[in-house]
């Protein structure tokens, strides 16, 4: 686990952690996205590159996004979205899986 975490967004959805988990691996495969799935603490890791942090003429790029899964009650779950910096990429290579957050955890939003 790194130390270094950006959170990204928090989203409510009107599915269980398990109802919830089906729909985002989905998402995340149609988008070319490669991910592994964690069952303690539930969550849902997706390998690709993002632009988390941008302070003029230095850009924090992170090669991963966490997924986090809150129960909030029988049909309610909390999807905590958290960037992983790295601090050692100074810009995306051809082989990385580029994604701009807004898109994604607007695309998330609509499922």
């Amino acid at each position: 686990m790194r130390w270094l975490r950006e959170p990204v967004a928090n989203i409510t959805v009107a599915r269980d952690a398990q109802g919830t988990q089906e729909p985002l691996l989905s998402k995340l495969s149609e988008l070319g996205i490669p991910s592994e799935v964690s069952s303690s603490p539930p969550r849902v890791v997706a390998n690709c590159i993002t632009l988390c942090a941008n302070y003029f003429l230095w850009r924090c790029w992170a090669d991963r996004l966490e997924f986090q899964l809150e129960a909030v009650d029988a049909g309610h779950t909390n999807v905590h979205v958290v960037a992983l910096p790295n601090l050692f990429i100074t810009r995306p290579h051809p082989h990385h899986v580029k994604v701009e957050i807004d898109a994604l955890v607007s695309g998330l939003r609509t499922e």
